[in-house]
């Protein structure tokens, strides 16, 4: 899918500065892209399925950061695309959901343990889930959110519990959705915007409440807008970038305030973009990089200063791609891998430091 638009507001910042590189190194053992990716508890990075060429796999690889090499474990137990990874509070690693071969939406959630480097099969959720969110409670259970069944949006919501590896289904959203974002927020509540239903985008912002176990509908955004990114910011603010409203993509940027749960508009980015990364890194900024402007993929890359609510440019990947991840590692550098670019699915990597 692509991106989307929104009414321009302020012209954005066109300076360029160069204070860090972006360099290729080890190639990834498979290209692919709508893969998921996780920063383990040992600082190394797992990936896991995605599609190369037509086809979900269910082949997963981890970057050793202390050798700059990517290590092949065993394979998942199903191949998958458009699914979800957490992080548990053991160091495990839980995968759900996701679409495989022959048009399967998938139910089913397998564990990985980074120790043996094996999958082992667990309770399935309660219906199939494809471009859902999973999100790590304070409590460490892991909760899933929408997505795509197969037939249509969900708005059913369901906890992972961790000791039990058992599912319980909780209290539904407003609004059923897929392709939307959950953020985390400082106070353990969990923001839902955008997304879209029915091959229509919203711009419905709900919050989940873990401790009361209700969901509290808000103010919405002021534009539609799904596959965007949404960042949690230092101050405890998020930052809703880009996407695509129906119609195109879009470089408008939405700023939520913790305190008034209001969204404003801030500055534009320089660029129109969906099926990008955004990263927060250690200065308090956010990267984006990458995506899809409605016509190619991006090379460019630009970073949002909250201190100043603008954006500033910085050196472009050595690629242009879409559908790639991006991950922050320990020691404050950026990877970014895979995804597709002119056609081409990638296996290339890069870091930004």
């Amino acid at each position: 899918m692509e991106t989307t638009r929104v009414s321009p507001t302020s012209t954005p910042m066109k300076q360029s500065i160069k204070l860090k590189k972006w360099a290729q190194i080890a190639k990834m053992h498979y290209p692919r892209h709508g893969h998921t990716v996780l920063v383990l508890k040992n600082g190394n990075v797992l990936v896991t399925g995605g599609l190369n060429a037509d086809y979900p796999v269910n082949s997963s690889e981890f970057y050793d950061v202390s050798t700059n090499t990517w290590i092949a474990t065993k394979n998942m137990h199903f191949a998958r695309c458009g699914h979800t990874m957490s992080l548990l509070s053991n160091g495990d690693v839980l995968v759900a959901g996701g679409f495989s071969l022959e048009g399967a939406y998938l139910a089913t959630a397998e564990l990985y343990n980074p120790s043996t480097q094996t999958w082992t099969i667990i309770a399935d959720m309660s219906a199939p889930r494809y471009r859902h969110t999973a999100s790590t409670l304070e409590d460490g259970q892991v909760l899933l959110i929408g997505g795509w069944s197969g037939f249509n949006e969900l708005d059913s919501v369901e906890l992972y519990d961790s000791n039990t590896k058992k599912w319980k289904l909780i209290n539904s959203m407003e609004y059923r959705r897929q392709a939307h974002t959950a953020t985390v927020l400082k106070d353990g509540k969990v923001l839902i915007v955008g997304g879209y239903t029915e091959s229509t985008e919203i711009k419905h912002t709900e919050l989940y409440d873990p401790s009361q176990k209700k969901w509290t509908t808000l103010k919405p955004m002021n534009a539609a807008r799904s596959d965007h990114t949404a960042s949690l910011l230092t101050d405890g603010n998020v930052l809703a970038v880009g996407g695509y409203d129906g119609v195109s993509e879009m470089n408008t940027v939405e700023l939520y305030d913790r305190l008034s749960r209001v969204w404003t508009v801030v500055n534009n980015m320089n660029n129109k973009r969906s099926e990008h990364s955004a990263s927060l890194l250690a200065n308090g900024q956010v990267l984006v990089a990458g995506g899809w402007n409605g016509r190619t993929e991006l090379q460019t890359v630009e970073a949002y200063d909250p201190s100043t609510k603008s954006w500033v440019l910085l050196a472009n990947m050595t690629l242009k791609r879409r559908q790639h991840t991006a991950s922050v590692l320990t020691n404050g550098a950026l990877l970014i891998a895979g995804g597709i670019s002119h056609k081409t699915i990638l296996d290339r990597v890069e870091l930004y430091q």
